[in-house]
């Protein structure tokens, strides 16, 4: 019963990481790629008129001059919860928690090439997810139970680095009519810690037993999306996406870490009683299914200064059910580790978001946005490990400078904010039924705070288009 508990809870909690390890993933639906994308609040598939095309709507890069992109983005992430009761030693009721303050920073490189006046292709790696949290003395627990064990300060941890190579290729059906194609590579790393209280033996203050869990893991995986530009008159325009399902491969170490309790002052020497550690670790295996989304965009022209936008985006995050945990190597305790299975229970997502581009100048571009997006994660799957803790809003804004006929300059700042999410029941945690749908939760308030700032320059290798070849 422990071993098979602290089993199911280290893998659940660690694999309930893994959709953030997509741009469009539960945990971190931000603006996404482009400063100026970012700057219009995602409203950008009627747009898609840079190289961050090829993340949004890949028809977009068709007729594109030649160009060359450097960009650079920071994420400051804080999430605060203040848990409504108690529950062993996990956390301490009425008591606010905060992330540490931290910058993940991420970039991205980009080059458009115009093979003829129809043909264009472009080849870009970016990273759309760069984040993470570190919590501190989230867990309190009785250190007379445990002796002189040495505890980190550290408990709940996440830290995730994703790596998208883009090809692209797009066409120019005629003046009104574009198509576009992009495959997607995506190489993730992840690093996960969380701890758990194991249930003891019902004599307080022995009911429970303190443990950490830790994976350092990585993953590949393929996808791709498609997408449709047509120009319905001079200044109304509609852009279309379809991003495909990514099998994200993950594999990797998981350290299990079983603080015992010190019984040496009650009972004379009683190994492991004796305020010593067990610890393993197992290697994890995991194929993970990223759900599709599909999204529509319009974009007008007010008049020759003045664009306006409205994206909507659909995520199939239901199709996101169950997950085949594949274990091997000796847990612990010092038995068999077993395969298991994971059962996340995602809700389906729409995605709102509305921009506009100003010309102020000759040179000067100003930018303005806002999106609304729910979170996809239920009340009793919510953790410390999980970033979407609320449903998100963003305020955005932004300008592009033009130095010169070949180079320009976007930069941009974003805030990104949840209201504060109550949640009133503790679910029962994984191990009670091996079929239940119940995750182990903290009840209470969740509220997440994310300022992001970026910067991007286009160097264009010609002034004017790629001629057109002879057929």
């Amino acid at each position: 019963m422990k071993r098979s508990k602290l089993t199911v809870m280290l893998l659940a909690g660690a694999l309930l990481a893994l959709p953030v390890a997509n741009a469009l993933a539960a945990g971190y639906n931000l603006g996404g790629e482009g400063s100026k994308a970012t700057a219009m609040g995602g409203a950008f598939r009627a747009i898609a008129d840079d190289w961050s095309a090829m993340y949004w709507n890949p028809a977009g890069i068709a007729g594109q001059r030649n160009s060359f992109t450097l960009q650079f983005k920071g994420l400051m992430p804080m999430t605060t919860v203040t848990p409504s009761r108690q529950a062993g030693p996990v956390y301490t009721a009425k008591t606010e928690y905060q992330t540490e303050s931290a910058m993940y920073p991420a970039g991205a490189l980009a080059v458009v090439y115009g093979i003829n006046n129809k043909l264009t292709a472009g080849f870009s790696v970016f990273a759309p997810t760069a984040a993470g949290a570190t919590w501190k003395d989230f867990v309190q627990i009785d250190p007379t139970l445990y002796g002189s064990v040495a505890r980190d300060a550290t408990d709940w941890e996440s830290s995730l680095t994703v790596i998208d190579i883009h090809p692209t290729v797009a066409y120019k059906v005629n003046e009104k009519f574009r198509v576009g194609l992009g495959i997607a590579i995506k190489y993730a790393t992840i690093t996960m810690q969380l701890p758990y209280a194991i249930p003891g033996v019902p004599i307080p203050p022995y009911d429970y037993m303190y443990a950490l869990g830790k994976l350092d893991g990585t993953g590949m995986g393929f996808g791709g999306n498609v997408g449709l530009m047509y120009d319905v008159t001079p200044k109304l325009h509609l852009g279309a996406t379809f991003t495909m399902p990514t099998t994200v491969k993950l594999s990797g170490t998981m350290t299990q870490t079983l603080y015992m309790w010190d019984l040496t002052p009650v009972m004379g020497p009683f190994p492991p009683y004796d305020g010593s550690k067990l610890s393993a670790d197992m290697d994890t295996k995991a194929d993970f299914t990223l759900p599709m989304e599909a999204g529509f965009g319009v974009a007008y022209d007010v008049n020759p200064k003045l664009t306006v936008s409205f994206d909507i985006a659909y995520t199939n995050w239901a199709a996101v059910d169950t997950v085949k945990l594949e274990l091997s190597g000796k847990d612990a305790f010092g038995a068999d580790a077993t395969d298991t299975h994971l059962s996340l229970m995602y809700e389906n997502t729409i995605r709102y978001s509305v921009g506009a581009s100003y010309q102020a100048m000759d040179k000067l571009n100003l930018r303005l946005g806002y999106y609304y997006d729910p979170s996809a994660i239920p009340d009793d799957h919510l953790t410390p490990l999980i970033l979407d803790v609320a449903a998100k809003q963003d305020i955005s804004f932004g300008l592009g400078y033009k130095i010169n006929e070949k180079l320009s300059c976007e930069g941009y700042f974003e805030y990104v904010f949840t209201g504060t999410r109550k949640i009133k029941k503790l679910y029962l945690d994984p191990s009670v039924s091996e079929d239940s749908d119940q995750r182990g939760n903290i009840p209470g308030k969740w509220k997440l705070t994310l300022p992001v700032f970026g910067v991007s320059f286009q160097y264009n290798f010609s002034v004017a288009a790629a001629p057109e070849t002879e057929e």
